[in-house]
């Protein structure tokens, strides 16, 4: 029960911290049977946020022992699906204590339930896997052995690309691979169990990188970045919030094999060329949406200005605590891949109590029907949400008019020199 009511409102929180999820299916997820999902790492829980919330099936999920602090914490994290797992790096000693939820894990995979686990274990901000560790993948040929013959375990590898892992707005790109079996890697694991699960994390690490963006090296992740903002503007701009992937996934993956394959001295140049134009508007408060159109007529967005307004008057002491919690709590630079998570999960605990306040004015002033103002409140801060975006476009836009032809022409020319320059080594 509190499983699938909070799933409903994660779906809200994530509708308004992300500004767009593309969805690339490959293979249609099934509805019943034993299924082991792995997904990559590179954020606290937002990746197990998004599969939990859009999702199709009910889904079980493996995370560190160490937030099962208390027994309500305990109550509260079993009645959401999440199981305490030990990693090595807590102490070889406690790895004993994953017996029971190795058991439990087993369990729900037997009885046709979704199993969610993330392989590499700990989470990096990074766009690229790490090393895949056989737990994964032990816990799925043991679980075979346990099922009768003709039954299967599946796997299904789903990438989860974030534009930007910390940013409110951002993109994320989801991309649901290619399910297979893992009675494939049967015969090998009844032989030889350590060479039958080190195959198999071989085949699961294949399978997800080709779901995933990769860039094999950390200082061209920078590059990447402003590649990937060019490829968006090229793209356009969906106005709803899920869409079906059409290519943009596949296109920031082939830009990100051209940037792997280019020589050194080219990536610096062009790195040194995106950060002199990015640097220039950046010194006019310019960001590189400012040559698209507008998503919407300025006389339509004129209109919603007061809806706007009290969107954002109505959402700031929310907004404000949000923060205020989140800086307390994440203080440690260390900490950073907590950052998304957390502000989408202090937006839930923040929430229960706001709208609490706004029941009992409605109720004071309203009578039974000030009972919707909490309603009425939510709709309004994610109205303004949404077209926060729109707003500081059309303040960009206004910036934009204020210059000086010669700085205009300038700032196009350069840009159009950048891209034809980048369109050399890269398909933009």
């Amino acid at each position: 029960m509190i499983y699938t009511v909070l799933r409903q409102f994660v779906r809200l929180l994530l509708f308004g911290f992300f500004r767009r999820m593309y969805w690339r299916q490959k293979q249609s997820l099934p509805k019943n049977g034993p299924l082991l999902i792995i997904v990559n790492h590179s954020t606290a829980f937002t990746e197990m946020l998004i599969l939990g919330a859009f999702l199709p099936r009910s889904i079980y999920y493996w995370a560190r022992a160490s937030v099962f602090t208390n027994p309500w914490a305990r109550w509260f994290y079993r009645q959401i699906h999440i199981l305490p797992i030990m990693r090595a790096e807590e102490g070889l000693r406690k790895l004993d204590q994953n017996a029971s939820t190795i058991q439990q894990s087993q369990a729900y995979l037997k009885e046709g339930l979704a199993l969610l686990i993330a392989p590499e274990g700990n989470c990096v901000m990074e766009k690229r896997l790490r090393h895949f560790r056989t737990g994964t993948a032990r816990l799925a040929l043991s679980t075979l052995a346990q099922l009768p013959a003709g039954q299967e375990v599946q796997v299904l590898p789903i990438g989860v690309n974030f534009s930007h892992h910390k940013n409110w707005r951002a993109e994320v790109k989801i991309s649901i691979g290619e399910r297979f079996s893992v009675r494939d890697f049967e015969a090998d694991y009844q032989k030889d169990p350590q060479r039958g699960a080190k195959l198999l994390t071989y085949a699961m690490r294949e399978a997800l990188a080709k779901e995933v963006i990769w860039i094999e090296r950390e200082e061209d992740e920078e590059l990447a970045e402003y590649l990937y903002s060019f490829a968006r503007q090229g793209q356009g701009q969906a106005s709803g919030f899920l869409q079906a992937d059409a290519g943009a996934l596949a296109e920031d993956q082939r830009l990100t094999e051209q940037l792997n394959a280019l020589e050194k001295e080219k990536k610096a140049q062009h790195l040194a060329a995106c950060r002199a134009y990015f640097g220039a508007l950046a010194e006019h408060k310019l960001p590189l949406a400012i040559f698209q159109k507008n998503p919407i007529p300025p006389v339509l967005f004129i209109l919603f200005l007061p809806l706007y307004l009290a969107g954002g008057l109505l959402s700031w002491p929310l907004f404000t605590a949000i923060r205020a919690l989140r800086a307390h709590f994440i203080r440690s630079p260390k900490s950073q891949h907590f950052w998304g998570p957390m502000a989408i999960a202090l937006a839930l605990v923040c929430w229960l109590p706001y709208s609490l306040i706004w029941s009992v004015l409605g109720l004071i002033y309203f009578g039974g029907l000030g009972l919707l103002l909490p309603v009425l409140v939510l709709c309004l801060s994610l109205f303004y949400v949404r077209m926060r975006d729109v707003a500081l476009l059309f303040l960009a836009k206004l910036r934009w008019m204020k210059l000086g032809a010669s700085q205009k022409e300038s700032l196009q020319e350069r840009g159009k020199s950048l891209l034809q320059a980048l369109r050399q080594d890269f398909d933009l």
